[in-house]
């Protein structure tokens, strides 16, 4: 039959079963909740990233177009003085040349991806080769702004210069319509520029850098590509 002490021993035995169970469903409960606010975090950092790389490739897309009107315009230059190829455009020279000196910069969104980066909440993404792709994406882009800034330079600092102490720019910008107000004089059509060597070295350059830029713009388009998959499976 069993004693008073017996009862009391069985009594703290039940008890401390209990609070123990107890803390250990309490912290259970703490980690689900965490667990389940970090996957709702993942799920809104996901739905972001996938918004902004899709307007990245939008961007892209409208980028690589200016860059190919551009490279495929300085061609039609080199090739109407001879230098290759034959020439497929029926465009006046002027028209030509500003297309050729057309220059923009990609502008991707990176809101989504500065946020995690920064915040230190990029290991919210358990996918492993997405965390990877995310981190090296502002590499990614800075090869091509770093091309897209050296060939800026040098159709500012050195073409353009050159074409405004010929005399060239002025007609160059009425003939892509950036000067209707002064059109009234038709104004050079800058053939003289097809037989001038200095000019031709400098679109031979341009033809260069277009060619560099365009080599980063697939390697920019083909990891948009990839992170936009890689969102898409999780």
């Amino acid at each position: 039959m069993p004693t008073h002490g017996d009862n009391t021993w069985s009594r703290f035995l039940i008890e401390g079963v209990v609070i123990v169970v107890s803390i250990l469903l309490a912290f259970g409960i703490d980690a689900w909740w965490g667990q389940h606010q970090d996957r709702v975090a993942e799920g809104e950092a996901i739905d972001q990233l996938a918004e902004d790389f899709r307007a990245n490739g939008l961007r892209l897309d409208t980028l690589r177009e200016t860059h190919e009107a551009a490279l495929d315009a300085a061609y039609e230059i080199l090739a109407r003085a001879g230098m290759g190829g034959q020439p497929k455009s029926t465009a006046r020279t002027g028209e030509v040349v500003y297309v050729s000196l057309r220059a923009w910069s990609y502008d991707p969104v990176l809101g989504g991806i500065n946020s995690l980066i920064q915040s230190g909440r990029l290991g919210l993404l358990r996918n492993d080769s997405l965390r990877v792709a995310i981190a090296g994406w502002p590499d990614i882009v800075g090869d091509l702004s770093g091309d897209e800034w050296l060939e800026t330079t040098n159709t500012f600092e050195k073409l353009g210069p050159y074409l405004i102490a010929r005399g060239s720019m002025f007609d160059a910008l009425r003939a892509g319509g950036k000067m209707t107000r002064l059109d009234a004089s038709p104004g050079s059509d800058l053939g003289y520029l097809l037989s001038d060597s200095t000019f031709l070295q400098m679109m031979s350059w341009r033809v260069n850098g277009l060619e560099s830029i365009l080599l980063e713009v697939e390697t920019v388009d083909q990891s948009i590509v990839r992170i936009l998959r890689l969102l898409g499976s999780n």
